[in-house]
C-alpha cells in the first residue's frame, strides 16, 4: 500500500486507484477497476446487493486481502508505519468470543492493540454507553440477542480510537432498536471527526449516514457521488394509473410528451416515467385531457417517487436489497 506524498494532498483521507481482485479458479473479477476515494471526516458508502464486491473491497482497504492489480493510497495524515492501528474495521461476521463477557472482550481486543490499564478502562466505559450495553456489561456475550452482539461487535473495532473505520452491513438481522443505537453511533463517530466507509444494502441507511455513496454491482461502479444529487440527476418518477381501453395509439402520444421519459402498458395500467425533477400532479391534467379527447377513463392507481433503490433498479434490473432475508433477530 502506497501513499502519496504531502504536495498531492487535498481532502481525502484513502483513495483507492484500478483496484481488483479475482479469486483463485474465478472467470470475472469480484472487484473490477474500482476507484473510490474517502474524504476525512465524512461517510462514504458503498452500497450494492449481496455478492456486489463490498466485502471484498473492505478487506483489500485493511489489509486482509492482496489486490490482484490496482494499489491502495493512504494520505500523508496516516503515518505509514501506523496504518493498521488507524483503522478499526468491523466485519459482517461477529468477532466476538461468546464464553466471555462484553466488558472481557472489549478488554481482549484492547491488549491486542496494547491499550491497557486505565486507559482502556474508560474506553471500554465509553464505548459501552455509547452502545448502550452498560447494563449488560458484565454478562456473558452468548447470553446476548443478536443485536447486542452487532452493538458489542462495533465497539470491538473502536477500542484503539480508530481515525479511519470500515464498517460491513453493521445493522443486518438486527432489531428496529439496536439498528438505531448503531446508526446513531455512527453519526456520533462523524461528528468526532472519524472517518468512516460503511458498506450496506439499506436506502434509507444510506440516505440517513452518507455524504457520498458508491452504488456497485458485480464489482464495478455504477454510480457515484451524492445521494441527492444521484437522486436528482437520475432518478425517475413512476406514475401508474388504470386506463380502460386504451391502446397503442393514446400510449404513443402521451410517450411524446415533453416531460415524459417513457410511457407503455402493461395488464391494463399505464405506466408512465418521468424525469426525477417532473412535476406528475401536472403530467396527470394533461395525460387526463388526452385520455378524455380518446375517450378513455384512466384513474391514478399512484405515484413512486424517485429514491437510490429505483435508481438501482432501472439500472440494473436487480432489487438492491436481498429477497432471500428472512428479516431480523430479536
Amino acid at each position: 500500500m502506497a501513499r502519496l506524498g504531502r504536495e498531492a494532498m487535498g481532502g481525502w483521507i484513502i483513495r483507492t486507484e484500478g483496484l481488483s481482485l479475482r479469486y483463485r479458479g474465478a472467470n470475472e473479477d469480484a472487484v473490477h477497476d474500482l476507484d473510490i476515494t474517502i474524504e476525512g471526516g465524512t461517510i462514504q458508502g458503498i452500497l450494492g446487493p449481496n455478492g456486489a464486491g463490498k466485502t471484498t473491497t473492505l478487506a483489500m482497504l485493511c489489509g486482509l486481502l492482496k489486490p490482484t492489480r490496482g494499489r491502495v493510497r493512504f494520505s500523508d495524515e496516516i503515518d505509514a508505519g501506523s496504518v493498521r492501528r488507524s483503522i478499526g474495521f468491523v466485519p459482517q461476521d461477529l468477532a466476538l468470543y461468546p464464553g466471555l463477557t462484553g466488558r472481557e472482550n472489549l478488554a481482549f481486543f484492547g491488549r491486542l492493540y496494547g491499550v491497557v490499564g486505565e486507559r482502556v478502562v474508560k474506553r471500554i466505559d465509553a464505548l459501552l454507553e455509547m452502545v448502550g450495553l452498560e447494563e449488560r456489561a458484565d454478562d456473558v456475550v452468548r447470553h446476548y440477542s443478536t443485536g447486542m452482539k452487532r452493538r458489542l461487535n462495533l465497539a470491538a473495532g473502536l477500542v484503539h480510537e480508530p481515525s479511519i473505520i470500515l464498517l460491513d452491513e453493521p445493522t443486518v438481522g438486527i432489531d428496529p432498536q439496536s439498528r438505531n443505537r448503531i446508526l446513531d453511533a455512527v453519526l456520533e463517530l462523524r461528528r468526532n471527526g472519524v472517518s468512516i466507509l460503511y458498506t450496506t444494502h439499506d436506502m434509507e441507511e444510506a440516505s440517513r449516514l452518507c455524504d457520498a455513496i458508491v452504488i456497485i454491482d458485480r464489482g464495478r461502479v455504477l454510480l457515484e457521488g451524492d445521494p441527492g444529487v444521484i437522486v436528482a440527476e437520475h432518478g425517475r418518477t413512476r406514475m401508474e394509473l388504470t386506463a380502460a381501453g386504451a391502446g397503442d395509439a393514446i400510449v404513443e402520444e402521451i410517450a411524446g410528451l415533453d416531460g415524459v421519459d417513457e410511457a407503455g402498458l402493461d395488464a391494463g395500467v399505464l405506466v408512465v416515467q418521468l424525469p426525477g425533477d417532473g412535476d406528475p400532479m401536472q403530467m396527470i391534467e394533461t395525460i387526463g385531457r388526452i385520455a378524455r379527447s380518446r375517450g378513455v377513463e384512466i384513474v391514478l392507481r399512484g405515484i413512486v417517487e424517485p429514491s437510490l433503490e429505483t435508481i438501482f433498479l432501472d439500472i440494473t434490473g436487480r432489487c438492491l436489497r436481498d429477497e432471500s432475508s428472512d428479516g431480523w433477530e430479536a
